[in-house]
This record gives C-alpha cells, structure tokens and sequence, in this order.
C-alpha cells in the first residue's frame, strides 16, 4: 500500500511555474516593485534606478513619493534633479521652485534653478539668480564661472576657479575643486601659445563644459563661437559633442557633418558620427562612419569595435559581432560583459562552443573574484559536455556568491543535461523564487514548465534561450 501511495504521488501532476509579466522600462527589472509601497520605500527605489541611470524608471517612484507626501521638498527635489537628466530643464525649473518655496534660503536649491535655466540656454535668467547669492559657497563661485565664460569675461571666471582650487575646503568638495581644475588646465593650455586668437582660449574653455557635463553651457559658447568663425572644425566638433550628449541626435549630426566637411578623414568626426546615427537608429550609416573611424585610425580601437559589436549584433551578424568582441578583449580585458556577450555569440549562434570557453577562461583570469565569470565559466564547460568541469565553476560562482540567481539556472542546466531532471526542477525554482532579473525568472519557469511528465528520453537543449548575455555596459563618450 506504501508502494502505491508514492507511485499515486510521483504520477500527480505539477504545478506550473507561471511566467511574470512584468513591463520593463528601459530594460531594467522591475519585478522587486509592489503595489502600496511606502514613501520611504519609492524614494529609495527611485535613488537606486537614478543610480542606476534609469531616469524615467526613476520619475515614476519619485512621482508616486511625491503624491504620498507634497509637503517633502526632498521628492522635489529628486524630480527635478532626474527630469535634468533626461535633459528637461523647462520641467526640472517647475520642481526647483516648488522646492523654493518651501526652502526659500536653500542654496542648493537655487543652484539646481541655476542649472535648469542653463539648459534650457536662459544664461540671463540664470546670471540674475547666481548674483544674488553668497559668494562663500564654492559651488556658486563654480557657476557664476560659468556664466562669466558666457559672457566673454574668462580671466574672472579664471579667479573664482582658482580661489575653488586653492581652498581649503572639507572633502566634500573634492569633485568640485577637480571640475574647477579642467577649466584652469585649459588656461595653462592657452599660456603656452602668446601669439594665440582669444577665440581658441574661449573653445579651450568650451572643451572643459563638456568633460564637466555642462554641455547646455558649452553649446551656448559654441554658438558664439561659430558665429564669430563658421570653419571653425573645433567647435563644430564640440557642437556635435554636446548635443550627441544631450540627446539631440538630429543637432548632432547635423554639427558633425559641417564639421566632416571641413576634415573629411578626421577619426573623431567619424566615430561621433557614428554614434549619432547609432542613436538615431540608422544603423547602416553608424556602420558606415565607425567603420571610416576605424580605417582612418580612431584611438582607442577598443571603443569603435565596442560600437560595432553591438550594431552587428543587432543586425543579427554574429560573425563580425563576434570578431568585434575579439579585438575588444585583445585590447582591454576590463568588462565583463564583453566577455559575457562574446561568450553567448559563440554558444547560442556560431556555434562553437570550445571558443567560447577559452574566452570564458580568459574571463576568471581577468575576473579571479567574481562569480559572474565563474558562471560564465560554467555555462561553457556545459556548452562542451564537459560536466564535471561544469560543476566545479559553478561552485565556485556559489562560495563568492550564493544570491546569483544566474548560478542556480546553470545547474539547472547541467543536471538537466544530465538526466537529473527532478534536481534540475529544483534548481530552477530556486533560480526563479530569487526574484532577481527578468529574463532568469522567465527562462527558469520555462524550463522548469518543460521538464513537467518529461521521460528519460528528453535531451536538452542549451541554444539561445539558456543564458541571456546581459546588457552591455557602454563606456562613456570620448573627447
């Protein structure tokens, strides 16, 4: 009777895994999101995607703090500072005023104002606001320097820089005194050449906007600049920078082909070309420019077939993607997830398993501490049959960290490679009951779902759908 009762329980249907269908902004998981959060709860949600750089995740948990609690300037606050983000100076100034009104002195607050008007290119509005305030704070020192570029005053943007360098300040002020020494070592530039055309010191001082972000400012200056000198190749570049960086793609390459005219063969014009049309969508011309970039000799090569990689693999070209990746990791073994893409090309697509696991060594070396790699690790030994080698990594993925959901996925994989099907179920829950990323959860319950009255005759199948490469980090644009 015992016999019977666990044959009755063996044969008794399971219960599926039911995929979560959770709506993703900007490709971030946002499955740790509950309804009825708290104020505290939002706001701290919001600071991790803003953190993050997943600015109109962010706006939703700031906006529903927001609602939870109008009388908070701190909500605000974080709403102006992220619609500044995404570049929207004329809805930042509305969440900078309310924000006044409730902490009229607050200098910060009047700072974030100052910033707002200077995106949307107000330099008036925002030079009346800084010469009210209190010149002992160094961040004002900083933008009324700005502002004094803009208006053509340089050497007393020049004194309030250094009175910023030179001040003994706590170090909280750090990152400040380093902005305010990229504009002092653009005048350094400038002293070496006595015979040099001021116009070249104010395009110095319009470089260093951009490597300090104020790229509203630099295109404000840049204007000035080009309608004082139209074949200035220079500032047509900077042009094209800046707005490449504010995301007006259309501006952008509309500055760099002026710019191209004047220097047809310069690698920079190419490459930001590149990128823009990147932007833009219109990936045949990003090919195009990158491609121009690479052959007229762009430094570093790294950054350029970094970019190709990524529009090679969107167009399902995994050859050239992958030999992209390659020059990639010949050059700068320094992110991971170049060896995690190349990895997954080489698996899922090309079909050759053994490169994938050389890169996959190469990645424990340059990665000896992170489990990533180590699962990286494991996922190709599994791609090679090679099982026990397979089992080795990944444990080595669980000593440096148990919470890695992709781990518990990969031994998934591999007992159900092996024919361990009821601990490969296991495995899988667990991968999906980590509530970590999206598409893990999903693979896991699909999976999971497939092995449900599966016979010993089942062979599985580790193509595209068994480890999803995760998303690229790209490295910021260089001038």
């Amino acid at each position: 009777e015992e016999e019977e009762e666990e044959e009755e329980e063996e044969e008794a249907p399971e219960e599926e895994i039911i995929f979560e269908e959770v709506e993703k902004v900007e490709e971030i998981d946002l499955t740790e999101i509950e309804i009825n959060k708290t104020y505290t709860e939002h706001l701290t949600l919001g600071n991790k995607l803003f953190n993050q750089r997943y600015y109109r995740a962010a706006l939703e948990e700031y906006k529903a703090a927001y609602k939870l609690n109008q009388n908070s300037i701190t909500p605000m606050i974080k709403l102006a500072e992220t619609y500044l983000k995404l570049n929207d100076g004329r809805t930042a100034q509305k969440y900078f005023e309310r924000a006044l009104e409730t902490s009229p002195e607050n200098t910060e607050i009047k700072l974030g104002l100052v910033r707002s008007f200077l995106n949307q290119r107000a330099v008036e509005r925002a030079k009346d606001l800084v010469w009210e305030m209190d010149l002992s704070y160094n961040s004002v020192k900083y933008y009324k320097g700005i502002i004094l570029i803009l208006y053509n005053d340089p050497e007393g943007a020049k004194n309030l820089f250094k009175q910023i360098s030179e001040a003994s300040d706590p170090p909280a002020e750090t990152k400040l005194k380093e902005k305010a020494d990229k504009f002092l070592n653009k005048y350094l530039t400038y002293s070496y050449f006595t015979e040099a055309d001021p116009l070249y010191l104010r395009t110095l001082l319009a470089q260093a906007m951009t490597e300090v972000q104020e790229y509203s400012a630099a295109v404000s200056l840049l204007f000035e600049i080009i309608n004082e000198k139209n074949n200035y190749r220079d500032a047509w570049i900077l042009l094209g920078y800046s707005y490449l960086n504010l995301n007006k793609t259309n501006d952008a390459i509309d500055s760099l082909l002026q710019a191209r005219e004047l220097d047809e063969k310069n690698p920079k014009i190419n490459f930001y070309l590149g990128l823009a049309y990147a932007a833009n969508g219109e990936n045949e011309k990003a090919i195009t420019y990158l491609e121009r970039a690479k052959s007229y000799g762009f430094e570093p090569l790294e950054l350029v077939e970094l970019r190709l990689a990524e529009l090679y693999t969107e167009q399902l070209n995994f050859q050239d993607a992958a030999a992209s990746y390659e020059v990639v990791l010949s050059k700068n073994k320094s992110n991971l997830s170049v060896f995690s893409n190349a990895i997954w090309i080489y698996i899922d697509y090309l079909k050759k398993p053994s490169r994938a696991l050389k890169i996959a060594q190469e990645a424990t070396l340059a990665f000896p501490n992170d489990e990533i790699a180590y699962n990286l690790l494991g996922w190709a030994h599994i791609a090679n049959e090679d099982y026990a080698d397979a089992k080795i990594a990944l444990d080595n993925a669980l000593k440096i960290n148990d919470s890695y959901d992709a781990i518990y996925f990969n031994l998934g994989l591999l007992n159900e490679k092996q024919g361990h099907y009821l601990l490969a179920k296991e495995y899988y829950k667990q991968a999906y009951a980590m509530d970590g990323s999206n598409s893990i959860m999903n693979l896991a319950a699909e999976r999971y779902n497939n092995l449900i009255n599966i016979k010993d005759t089942f062979k599985a199948d580790i193509s595209s759908d068994s480890f999803p490469s995760p998303l690229m980090e790209s490295p910021s644009l260089p001038l």
